[in-house]
């Protein structure tokens, strides 16, 4: 197992955590549906993890973890040596709270100087997103998923609103298998157990063992029809939906 240091995102983390996002996915048949033009438009594909993972860095209840990899340096390293020593993000993971202003503070308080790069983020993506829309993805597609997720997910919150969404959790392709994605997760039920919350999330069949052999149950699953982008048909596939309860 590779031991990481887990700290929260910043600015200069996000174009190698979008490049590490778009990588890991790329085979990914969750994401093949949402990104249904992705091979026809590779960099649209790619820039969308930017803009995504831009928005969530200054978004109040919504916060980037990076799994950190560090070793620590000779006395005699050289230059180069010292450079390959130097902290290395291996992996990243995504969360969304929801809650009350309080719980969503402890997260991540807000401030007018993320106020100002919010608006600054958001419009700069829109000014792109007007003279060169995104091709490569589906909204329409991703949107009516997250919506079947949070119908899945009503039944165990009528007596509160309060969770944690586990978004993503990508890991380097040069660094997969070796116990990275499972410190990610780790973090995430330490912080639930913390907090006294319920987390969700959802899974691939590749993902599953690593969700379940950390407590996650299945209560149910998305539904993702069948498409047709130009000549290229998607299957139809279900997703499991996960709950862990703290």
């Amino acid at each position: 197992m590779v031991k990481v240091k887990i700290r929260e995102a910043v600015a200069a983390d996000i174009p190698t955590l979008a490049r590490i996002g778009a990588d890991a996915f790329q085979e990914e048949p969750i994401y093949e549906h949402f990104f249904p033009r992705r091979d026809r438009h590779a960099l649209d594909y790619r820039r969308f993890f930017l803009h995504d993972l831009r928005r969530m860095l200054y978004t109040p209840g919504q916060i980037i973890v990076v799994a950190e990899q560090a070793q620590a340096p000779q006395e005699s390293a050289s230059a180069v040596a010292l450079e390959k020593t130097l902290p290395k993000v291996v992996g990243y993971a995504t969360f969304i709270r929801t809650g009350s202003k309080k719980e969503l503070a402890t997260w991540k308080p807000d401030s007018w100087r993320k106020k100002c790069c919010r608006f600054t983020v958001w419009l700069s993506q829109l000014v792109c997103l007007a003279l060169a829309p995104n091709r490569a993805v589906s909204l329409a597609t991703i949107n009516a998923y997250y919506r079947q997720a949070e119908a899945i997910h009503a039944p165990y919150l009528k007596e509160t609103t309060s969770k944690i969404d586990f978004k993503t959790l990508a890991v380097d392709m040069d660094y997969q298998r070796q116990g990275i994605g499972a410190q990610l997760v780790e973090w995430c039920g330490m912080r639930a157990r913390t907090e006294n919350v319920q987390v969700f999330g959802d899974s691939s069949t590749k993902g599953l063992p690593l969700y379940s052999r950390n407590g996650c149950k299945e209560i149910g699953r998305i539904h993702l029809p069948k498409q047709v982008a130009r000549e290229k048909e998607i299957g139809a596939m279900d997703v499991v939906v996960l709950r862990w309860q703290a």
